[in-house]
């Protein structure tokens, strides 16, 4: 008999019923997928970062010199050097483009992610494009585009479209918050390209070091600028593209819980007020199913 009134009393109130648990089902929601949502990208950046080998330490000067080079490779604990002039340059024929120009003397940190075309090489004329900017501009493979850097104009063909480690989240200046992929990108290409097209030598402002062991990362930082005179090494905290991005994830495991806590909170709300209601409307029933001997 119990069970019977039980039935349709749930079936008299399954609209209220219905709605706490539509509000249960809406933040176990929300919480497992925004969890899932930036776990997951916590852990393809953490893939990606790995195969592509992103740097440990970037370093900053205006000129690293042979002597630099060879002295960081002997140094305790760093597995790899790689050296880079990076300078800003125009694409001429698109309105106020401006890309991050990468000259490189070799890749084995930070490599590149082919998207279409063909693999970087050191050997090989050309440059490599960003795919995001290329996808926005309408850029392709085999393209050639005219460059203004520094006064003068490199006519290259695009040998690739790429994406890199240490470009996953980049911004053109301080006055932008979050990458457009609009009217900023970066290239790279060999340093005997560039020496060729512009007929001078190439003088390395970035070195890009790999350290075996992330235990060791702010040791070695700690004895670069002991040793050397270099105008800045920083690590990947004080990397925008690593910062950036890891803030991003951050940011969505810190308001996951808030959203799960709104609505579960919404959910006791509302089975405190319809079990209020439930059983003041059936005072009388439950005094006298008490009354004739029946348990609480």
């Amino acid at each position: 008999m119990l069970r019977r009134k039980l039935y349709r009393d749930l079936w008299h109130y399954k609209g209220q019923f219905f709605t706490i648990f539509l509000m249960v089902f809406i933040g176990m929601l929300a919480f497992s997928g925004i969890h899932g949502y930036m776990d997951g990208m916590d852990e393809s950046a953490k893939e990606y970062y790995k195969e592509y080998n992103l740097q440990d330490l970037w370093i900053t000067n205006t000129n690293v010199a042979d002597s630099d080079l060879e002295k960081l490779k002997s140094m305790d604990h760093i597995s790899d050097v790689n050296r880079a002039l990076v300078l800003n340059a125009k694409l001429k024929g698109y309105k106020d483009v401006t890309l991050e120009t990468n000259i490189l003397e070799e890749n084995t940190i930070s490599k590149m992610y082919v998207i279409k075309g063909e693999k970087y090489a050191s050997n090989k004329k050309g440059l490599w494009f960003d795919s995001y900017l290329a996808e926005y501009l309408n850029i392709h493979v085999g393209d050639t585009l005219k460059l203004d850097v520094s006064g003068q104009t490199l006519k290259l063909k695009v040998e690739g479209l790429v994406n890199t480690p240490d470009h996953v989240y980049f911004v053109k200046d301080s006055t932008e918050i979050f990458p457009t992929h609009q009217n900023y990108g970066f290239i790279y290409m060999s340093a005997d390209t560039f020496q060729d097209a512009m007929h001078v030598d190439v003088t390395y402002n970035k070195a890009y070091v790999d350290v075996d062991k992330k235990n060791n990362v702010s040791s070695v930082k700690k004895e670069i600028q002991k040793d050397f005179n270099f105008l800045s090494v920083t690590d990947r905290d004080n990397s925008f593209s690593y910062a950036g991005y890891q803030a991003e994830v951050e940011e969505g495991q810190t308001y996951a819980p808030v959203f799960t806590g709104l609505f579960l909170m919404i959910a006791i709300l509302s089975v405190m007020s319809t079990m209020n209601r439930f059983v003041r409307q059936q005072r009388v029933q439950i005094g006298t199913l008490k009354a004739l001997g029946f348990k609480n």
